[in-house]
């Protein structure tokens, strides 16, 4: 019985086997990037920090900003506030990332566009990945809200007590889709000259 640690220590286990599964089934593209580090010398890190200024930095803040709502609330309200709070948040970061797996797919490819300037193909391409987004996002929470009245039809319904009540989720839900829609604008209005 660990404890608390119980959890730090499956996912420490988890990353090291996963670190040994992924040498084993690359280690020829591995010893081969190695050769070829070698005999070939190029600067990536003024590449890396270019990407790492405008991703990581914008992920980092919105990673902060979202986790810190459930220590407030457990601070101010207590600890069945915070549970529920924290549930919420999480099913609605999970909506916003299985409908944001549009944009994530083909992140290169808006790259590759953009360093060739081909502003138009650009706006027809992230047009029609919005679109897929928000319709994808929104079926998945219009089907939460759906299988929600039903549960709280049937003697399920205890398990709604576990998170906010429908108005506290509906208005987090349309967060994200708002969120989602002005990030992917703001990224958009960031790279088009």
């Amino acid at each position: 019985n660990g404890g608390l640690y119980s959890l730090a220590f499956a996912m420490l286990f988890s990353s090291l086997i996963s670190s040994i599964m992924v040498v084993f089934t690359f280690k020829r593209q591995i010893a081969q990037l190695y050769r070829l580090s070698k005999k070939t010398n190029y600067n990536w890190f003024s590449e890396f920090w270019t990407y790492f200024k405008s991703y990581g930095l914008s992920v980092a803040i919105g990673f902060i900003t979202v986790q810190i709502y459930t220590p407030l609330v457990f601070n101010y309200f207590g600890s069945i506030s915070a549970g529920k709070v924290g549930l919420t948040m999480s099913l609605s970061t999970a909506f916003f990332s299985i409908g944001n797996i549009w944009f994530q797919a083909i992140a290169p490819k808006f790259n590759i566009i953009s360093s060739l300037k081909k502003w138009n193909e650009l706006d027809l391409l992230f047009n029609k990945t919005l679109k897929k987004t928000v319709i994808t996002y929104s079926i998945i929470c219009c089907s939460f809200v759906a299988f929600y009245f039903i549960l709280d039809l049937t003697d399920l319904n205890l398990i709604l007590k576990r998170f906010l009540p429908l108005t506290g989720i509906v208005i987090l839900l349309l967060h994200w889709l708002i969120q989602n829609y002005i990030l992917t604008q703001g990224a958009l209005a960031w790279i088009s000259p």
